[in-house]
């Protein structure tokens, strides 16, 4: 049974077969799953993440990559025999995103943080033997004076921790972000306790690794997706 987005697109484009447009595979997974709450953009933004070589699905790491891209909003199934390892971006093949993929593709990140954020907020003890999320639900979202942290938690100590979540890769902007972050809590309700800082991500960039290493109260975990794919008996 189709469980994930991009099962369903990959369900789709092998059961149209050959070269399908991202239209095509909208009206097919609607046909078949109509009871699936995924949105028009969430779909559109799967055909490009689940690409090899689309050049915007590096943004997408997390997502399992099975579609070959052709032409603008034109895949197929990846052949690795036929397009070789590892397939590089068709110049020329693939026009500039458009406004309608980008969108698309800032829907499907902001939902995937938020799924993120809610199994998080749900296994702190993941993070973090004895982390508790600050005043309960109020740590989540907590508003400080630069914004909005997206989990203030609280270790045994009664410490704060705030974490940081990126669905893609984390640059050196998400530090500069954090550690206004802590500074704040220290300011406003730490009184006098230790605060810490978690970016977690699914990766960084080098600056931002490089950066953190002189950050004694500032942990970088990377997490990992992994997709399993089991055939249904006919």
């Amino acid at each position: 049974m189709v469980q994930t987005c991009a099962e369903a697109v990959k369900e789709a484009v092998a059961e149209m077969g050959g070269t399908v447009s991202t239209r095509e595979i909208i009206n097919h997974i609607y046909r078949k799953h109509p009871d699936r709450p995924w949105k028009e953009s969430t779909i559109r933004a799967h055909t490009i993440g689940c690409s090899v070589n689309h050049p915007s699905s590096h943004h997408y790491p997390s997502f399992p990559k099975f579609l070959f891209t052709v032409g603008r909003g034109m895949v197929r199934l990846y052949d690795p025999e036929k397009d070789g390892r590892p397939p590089g971006i068709i110049k020329g093949a693939v026009e500039e995103v458009g406004e309608e993929e980008r969108k698309a593709l800032e829907e499907a990140t902001i939902s995937l943080e938020r799924d993120l954020e809610n199994f998080i907020l749900g296994n702190l003890s993941l993070i973090q033997e004895g982390l508790e999320p600050y005043k309960g639900e109020e740590g989540r979202q907590y508003q400080v004076k630069s914004g909005r942290i997206d989990i203030l938690a609280q270790d045994k100590e009664g410490n704060f921790v705030v974490i940081e979540l990126k669905a893609g890769t984390a640059t050196d902007a998400v530090l500069t972000q954090i550690l206004a972050y802590m500074a704040n809590v220290s300011h406003e309700i730490a009184e006098g306790r230790k605060v810490r800082g978690i970016i977690v991500a699914y990766g960084f960039t080098d600056r931002l690794v490089s950066a953190a290493s002189l950050l004694l109260n500032l942990k970088l975990l990377k997490y990992k997706v992994k997709f399993e794919f089991e055939e249904v008996a006919k």
